[in-house]
């Protein structure tokens, strides 16, 4: 089974819409450092909760060895050491893959030929697997444009289009 190691900013935004509970149900292994979790804010965390609980989110811990190679890198200038982090877990196992819209991070998988996708690839899971309709995808993505987003404004328009039209 594949191994969506996930950003903070994808719990975030998946919170936000009401969309978190999808992430469990696409068929990969969703799994976070526990530097994520400690990134959102206490009731983000309260909504995670269950899922740790319940074994569906799987948390793991940097060692101070992982934090040491880390900050031995040669990473990106502005590259949290949380994001890098997610970098050096995905670089363990081939099915890795890494969830995220930060851009940093992005480009940073991209040099280390880690798997890397965001939220707009999981909004098209929900609606190819039905966990999602047209609708509630379309109302998630107009919430997330409003507020301060870096989506790309021309993607976002086609699956607009294509999620009201169902």
């Amino acid at each position: 089974m594949r191994i969506a190691v996930t950003d903070t900013n994808i719990f975030i935004d998946l919170i936000k819409t009401n969309l978190l509970i999808n992430l469990f149900k696409i068929g990969v292994s969703v799994t976070t450092t526990e530097e994520v979790i400690n990134e959102l804010l206490e009731y983000q965390q309260a909504v995670l909760s269950p899922f740790i609980e319940s074994g569906n989110l799987i948390v793991s811990s940097l060692s101070a060895d992982d934090t040491r190679l880390i900050e031995s890198w040669p990473i990106p200038r502005g590259l949290s050491v949380v994001d890098a982090g997610l970098v050096l877990f995905a670089k363990t196992g081939e099915d890795y893959l890494i969830l995220t819209n930060d851009q940093l991070l992005r480009s940073t998988c991209q040099h280390y030929h880690i798997e890397v996708h965001g939220i707009l690839w999981l909004m098209d899971l929900f609606f190819e697997q039905g966990l999602s309709t047209g609708l509630e995808l379309c109302e998630a993505l107009s919430q997330l444009m409003k507020g301060f987003h870096r989506l790309p404004i021309l993607e976002c328009g086609i699956r607009l289009t294509e999620w009201s039209a169902c």
